[in-house]
């Protein structure tokens, strides 16, 4: 998530507190409720976005990843995601100059995203229940 400031030309200590402080929010709502099988991938997405340098070659982790959230996921956003981010081209973009490189950390934001929206709209299990706000 840090890339992403940094192709915007805001990329400080605050963009980057902020980017991580949003990555831990979106896989605190993709963890709640989760099972593993559907955790496992909002967990490998977040463990990429989190740090301030990632090389192209730790995306290798995320094919599992993908793979889970193709076959696991009911929700068509965290499936869309899943294949984007199958495709080379994705990463390619990082070879490329400013704005490219953000592309990556970008679709697997919304990776992330996407599962955490899954879990947010699950309706509660039976003889679970939900505290009201």
């Amino acid at each position: 998530a840090h890339s992403i400031g940094i192709n915007l030309g805001m990329g400080g200590a605050w963009f980057g507190a902020a980017a991580v402080a949003l990555v831990l929010a979106l896989l605190g709502v993709a963890a709640w409720r989760a099972p593993l099988r559907t955790l496992f991938p909002a967990m490998l997405a977040a463990s990429l976005l989190a740090p301030p340098h990632v090389y192209a070659y730790d995306m290798a982790m995320l094919l599992p990843a993908i793979w889970i959230s193709c076959f696991e996921s009911s929700s068509r956003w965290v499936k869309m995601t899943a294949g984007v981010l199958a495709a080379p081209p994705i990463y390619l973009a990082a070879l490329g100059d400013s704005p490219w490189p953000m592309l990556t950390p970008l679709f697997l934001l919304g990776f992330l995203a996407a599962h955490a929206a899954e879990r947010a709209l699950q309706p509660a299990r039976a003889g679970e229940t939900v505290a009201a706000t």
